[in-house]
């Protein structure tokens, strides 16, 4: 029997993760806002990830769980996208947890395209990114906005963000699995594209774990041109379709170069 749609549905790439995804579950499972499911995307883990996953899906029927062979957190995201039966999608890292009102937060605004919100920094880099109060644009609106706002760091990560599903599912929008790096804000902007309406909200109840010692890249130089090649493209989309001025295309590309 096909299970009933619900209000929001998580999505969560899981690999190799076991020291940290029990705090990153339990912290969505203790969401004052209940009407969600959980999807978790169990990658090809070679640790206990996976078992840890099937472990919480007997404890909590709003819990689905995926285990496909390794592909890449795009890959896995694509997946739970296609899987998910909510009216909305919310994607949160496996090493992150939320705040216990983190998706009530998100869905007082749920009438807006996208709902936008900040985060707080933990491990090691401690402090927090916000919007100073809630904020909502609409049309040519969006585009002044974007101007100053593209290369910040909550427009180009795909979390602490609400999305509308029909949105990406009528418009055929996924990750790039081909991209190793600015697939997420690739994404972002893709969707951006498609939006009437944005909300940012002065939430910070996203919890970004920093671990230096994971953020560490090695592209070959036909993987890097890939990347900036798709970025510019689509970059150079949403630009035209909102009037962004030139230097905010200067300052997307000289970040990114």
């Amino acid at each position: 029997m096909e299970k009933s749609r619900c209000q929001v549905s998580v999505i969560v790439p899981v690999y190799n993760v076991e020291y940290c995804l029990s705090r990153c579950i339990d912290s969505i499972l203790s969401q004052t806002f209940t009407d969600f499911e959980l999807l978790l995307i169990d990658d090809g883990s070679k640790d206990n990830s996976g078992n840890i996953c099937d472990e919480y899906k007997l404890k909590d029927d709003r819990i689905r769980v995926f285990h496909k062979e390794n592909g890449g957190v795009s890959s896995a995201r694509n997946w739970g996208i296609a899987n998910s039966y909510g009216e909305h999608i919310a994607f949160i890292d496996s090493d992150d947890w939320v705040g216990e009102n983190y998706l009530e937060e998100l869905m007082k605004f749920k009438a807006y395209d996208i709902v936008i919100g900040g985060n707080t920094f933990e491990g090691d880099c401690i402090g927090v990114d916000r919007f100073e109060y809630n904020r909502i644009y609409f049309g040519n609106e969006i585009g002044k906005v974007l101007d100053t706002t593209l290369t910040d760091n909550k427009l180009r990560v795909p979390w602490a963000k609400l999305y509308k599903k029909a949105i990406i599912e009528d418009n055929n929008l996924f990750f790039d699995i081909h991209m190793k790096i600015a697939e997420d804000t690739v994404f972002v902007q893709q969707y951006l594209f498609h939006c009437k309406s944005l909300c940012f909200i002065n939430s910070v109840a996203y919890f970004y774990y920093v671990n230096k010692r994971f953020i560490k890249y090695k592209l070959t130089e036909e993987e890097l041109l890939y990347s900036l090649k798709v970025t510019t493209s689509v970059f150079n989309t949403l630009s035209k379709k909102f009037s962004l001025k030139d230097d905010a295309y200067m300052n997307f590309i000289e970040y990114y170069l």
